[in-house]
């Protein structure tokens, strides 16, 4: 029993260790010069708070920004942001931690995009702005709309994503409850995630 309390333990603390070498040797993907569904159209970057953010900005006319949903980017509009530059000019962003923009330390709850999104609209002095946003990203611009905030003329939520009691994700199922909870417990939530491309590729396999 010893030998196998000793022999888990080992593998538990092998298993650890190999979550930094993962880590440390997964490469960051390089941002593309163009966006991929306009060749002609080159993304570009700013700095809020610290943290860079791409976004791009197309068409004349009253300004639209378009906020996507948790876990894509900025080109989940690749469809219609071509159509709308016809009457308006467009910008779309990644949210920190999305897409190419940067990473930072945070709570990455529904406050933590209205900053950033409003530190855009400030760093660029968009005004008369049109909000419209998908899943939590109806949820910002619904906040900001809320907020009274003096940039923004109008909110066009769409299926908006909801934080009940801060639960979010957890709610969706089984197993993203078990997930949640999981990458909450010290250590091991961190293991995870760094070993999670290892996972997902045993998952697929």
């Amino acid at each position: 029993m010893t030998s196998l309390v000793f022999l888990i333990i080992v593998s538990l603390v092998a298993v650890w260790l190999v979550s930094f070498v993962v880590e440390a040797l997964r490469s960051a993907p390089k941002p593309p010069d163009v966006v991929p569904w306009d060749p002609t159209l080159k993304p570009a970057y700013l700095a809020v708070d610290g943290v860079t953010l791409r976004y791009v900005k197309v068409g004349e006319g009253l300004v639209l920004l378009l906020l996507h949903t948790l876990r894509t980017q900025l080109d989940l509009f690749h469809k219609v942001i071509p159509e709308l530059a016809r009457d308006f000019t467009v910008y779309a962003l990644d949210y920190p931690g999305h897409g190419y923009s940067d990473i930072p330390d945070g709570s990455y709850d529904a406050d933590f995009f209205v900053k950033y999104v409003i530190g855009f609209l400030e760093e660029l002095d968009l005004t008369r702005v049109t909000v419209c946003g998908v899943s939590i990203g109806a949820s910002i611009s619904l906040l900001i709309a809320a907020r009274h905030h003096p940039r923004v003329v109008r909110a066009i939520p769409i299926n908006p994503y909801d934080y009940y009691q801060g639960k979010g994700l957890a709610r969706a199922s089984l197993l993203a409850r078990v997930v949640v909870r999981v990458t909450d417990i010290p250590v091991v939530g961190d293991t995870l995630m760094r070993l999670r491309s290892c996972l997902l590729t045993l998952r697929m396999t």
